[in-house]
C-alpha cells in the first residue's frame, strides 16, 4: 500500500474534526452548558447563594466561542470554513476507512456544520410583548443570519439605520448606512410587504408621529439575566426616535444589540395585525 495513503487518511480524518471542534462544536457545548448552569442555580438557589456566572469552564468556552465567532463574523468566512469541513467529512466517511467510533464523530461533526444555520439564529435585541407583533424589515436569511449572530457575540455593528418617517400611506420610510456601501433607502409597508424594496428617493411629506404608547412597553428583552434586570435592557436595546404610522396603528423603532448589529422594527397590537400573512 502506498504509505502516502496510509498517511493522508488519518490526517483527512483529524483535519474534518479539526473544523468541526475547532469552529463549531464550542456554539453548541456553550448553549447546553449555559442551559444546564441555569438549570442547576434555579433548583439550587433556594438553598445556597451561588454566583451569577461559572468561573471554570466557563473562561475557556466563552474564549472559544469568541474566537470562533469572530471568524464565523464575515460571509465568506463562514461559507469557507462550513464548506470546507463539509467536504472533509464526506471524504473521510467515504474514503478514510474510519472505525465505528471514528464514523460516528464524523457523522455528527457533519450534522453539527449543517445543522449550524438553524442552531445559531439570528434574534433582533427585542422580541414583542404579549398581545402585540413585530416585523423585521431588516430580519436576514439563515446564512446571513448566522454571520450576524456572530456580528453580537462580537461586537460588531455593520450597519445602522435612520427612520426617516410614514407616507400618509402608511409605508415607512428608512435609511440603511452599511459599512463600505453607500446609503441607501428603504420603504416598508406592513400592511401589504413581507420585505422592504429599495428606493431613490423618500416623499418630501413624511411624518415622524409620536407613539401613544411607548415602543419600550410593546417589546421585552429576551434572555436577559437576571430577569429583575430585564426592564433595563429595554432602556438599552430600544433607542432613538419611536416613529407612529398616522394612522396610530403601527410604531417603528431602530432596535440595537449592545455594541452589536441593528434592526428596525415596526410593532402593531394583535388585534389590529392582518393575519393574512406579513407576521412573523
Amino acid at each position: 500500500m502506498n504509505p502516502l495513503l496510509v498517511f493522508s487518511r488519518p490526517l483527512l480524518v483529524g483535519s474534518a474534526l479539526a473544523v468541526g471542534g475547532l469552529f463549531f462544536v464550542p456554539f453548541y457545548l456553550l448553549a447546553v452548558f449555559w442551559r444546564a448552569f441555569l438549570a442547576i442555580r434555579q433548583f439550587l438557589g433556594f438553598f445556597f447563594d451561588l454566583p451569577h456566572t461559572p468561573t471554570w469552564p466557563w473562561f475557556w468556552l466563552s474564549l472559544a466561542y469568541l474566537l470562533s465567532a469572530l471568524f464565523l463574523s464575515d460571509l465568506g468566512r463562514y461559507l469557507l470554513v462550513s464548506l470546507s469541513g463539509i467536504g472533509l467529512a464526506l471524504a473521510a466517511l467515504l474514503w478514510a476507512r474510519p472505525g465505528r467510533t471514528t464514523r460516528a464523530l464524523l457523522a455528527l461533526t457533519l450534522l453539527a456544520i449543517l445543522a449550524f444555520p438553524w442552531f445559531y439564529r439570528y434574534q433582533p435585541a427585542v422580541v414583542a410583548a404579549p398581545g402585540h407583533e413585530m416585523h423585521v424589515p431588516t430580519q436576514t436569511g439563515l446564512l446571513d443570519g448566522v454571520v450576524k449572530r456572530a456580528q453580537v457575540a462580537t461586537e460588531i455593528r455593520p450597519c445602522t439605520y435612520t427612520l426617516l418617517g410614514w407616507s400618509a400611506e402608511g409605508v415607512l420610510y428608512y435609511q440603511a448606512d452599511c459599512r463600505g456601501e453607500k446609503s441607501q433607502l428603504w420603504a416598508y409597508d406592513p400592511e401589504q410587504e413581507r420585505l422592504p424594496r429599495k428606493v431613490n428617493e423618500a416623499p418630501a411629506n413624511l411624518t415622524q408621529g409620536v407613539p401613544q404608547v411607548s415602543a419600550r412597553e410593546q417589546v421585552r428583552a429576551p434572555g436577559v439575566y437576571p430577569p429583575a434586570m430585564e426592564p433595563y435592557a429595554r432602556d438599552v436595546y430600544v433607542r432613538g426616535l419611536h416613529l407612529a404610522s398616522p394612522d396610530g396603528r403601527w410604531v417603528a423603532v431602530v432596535a440595537r444589540h449592545i455594541y452589536g448589529p441593528e434592526d428596525v422594527v415596526v410593532l402593531t397590537q394583535s388585534s389590529l395585525c392582518d393575519r393574512k400573512g406579513v407576521a412573523q
